[in-house]
């Protein structure tokens, strides 16, 4: 149980992001910010861990960055979850609403759960009832925050509103297809990469170099005294960026990609609840009932893993 709640609290850190979110790219555009998140977020996360093993009388293990799995699975990590996965879902939603942003990304279980099934040839009728189960859940509570089906229609049917639409979930897709193979990249190739602390350290630096020809350094500067700006990039660098993605890799090593990634069903509901507080959104019977769907939901999954 203790897992199941680790993953639960991981979901609750990984969808505030979108929230947080919101507030970054009003100040900087989105591969800016995330440039200056994932640097700063990098070296904190490395003196962190230098700072750990010093007081608890650990040797810095320096050697391990001589290990060349470390800086392969850094950059391909680096690549799939932060450049590609928060530059196109970042990008993604100037165009849509964060509840509609948190719906497309938590579509991953579907393609991770049927990569790991076609590759084990294992299909797990009970998960795969629980993941639409959820998204059916997932869905109920967001189609009322985004006008509901015929909104879809009218917008999908006029260019002059379908165009915003399909570029942010054009974005958010390729974001979803991004984030998918760097949770299958590490399942079945990073694991001999054995200091995960250094890794979360790297791939954060990795991604922070790849987007720094994005950064204007001006522009941060005007901005990052606004207290609403450095509130975001500081929850975003600590509890985002650094905890979640450790909390991440050890909810993949204990479930495996396909139950891990069912996590995800999770982050719409808890980007809901947080939109209600700090936006004060009005709650309705289809949240409820979604919401309770997605528990359920949750249930068979726990009960699942408990019978393996």
């Amino acid at each position: 149980m203790q897992r199941i709640a680790l993953g639960i609290l991981f979901s609750f850190f990984w969808s505030s992001a979108f929230i947080a979110g919101k507030y970054s790219i009003k100040y900087l555009a989105p591969l800016n910010f995330i440039s200056l998140r994932l640097g700063l977020a990098g070296v904190a996360l490395l003196l962190a861990s230098f700072a750990y093993r010093y007081l608890t009388k650990h040797s810095l293990n320096l050697n391990a960055f001589k290990n060349p799995y470390l800086w392969r699975d850094a950059f391909v990590l680096g690549l799939c979850n932060y450049v590609f996965y928060l530059g196109l879902s970042y990008t993604g939603m100037q165009y849509v609403s964060p509840e509609l942003a948190v719906l497309l990304v938590s579509t991953t279980p579907f393609v991770t759960s049927f990569v790991v099934s076609w590759i084990a040839k294992t299909w797990s009728k009970l998960l795969w009832l629980a993941i639409t189960m959820g998204f059916l859940g997932v869905f109920l509570v967001l189609s009322a925050r985004i006008g509901g089906v015929s909104l879809w229609i009218k917008q999908l049917s006029h260019p002059t509103h379908a165009n915003e639409l399909i570029t942010g979930v054009t974005w958010l897709l390729l974001a979803v297809v991004a984030v998918s193979i760097g949770t299958l990249y590490f399942q079945f190739f990073a694991k001999k990469t054995t200091d995960k602390l250094y890794l979360v350290a790297l791939q954060n630096m990795v991604g922070a170099i790849i987007l720094f020809p994005f950064v204007d350094l001006a522009h941060w500067s005007a901005v990052i005294f606004i207290p609403e700006f450095l509130i975001s990039l500081i929850y975003q660098m600590i509890f985002v960026s650094m905890i979640a993605m450790i909390m991440w890799f050890k909810v993949i090593e204990w479930f495996g990609p396909g139950y891990a990634s069912a996590f995800h069903l999770l982050n719409p509901i808890f980007a809901t609840f947080l939109s209600v507080i700090l936006f004060g959104v009005q709650l309705t019977t289809a949240d409820i009932i979604g919401t309770l769907m997605v528990v359920f939901a949750m249930g068979i999954v726990s009960l699942d893993l408990v019978r393996k």
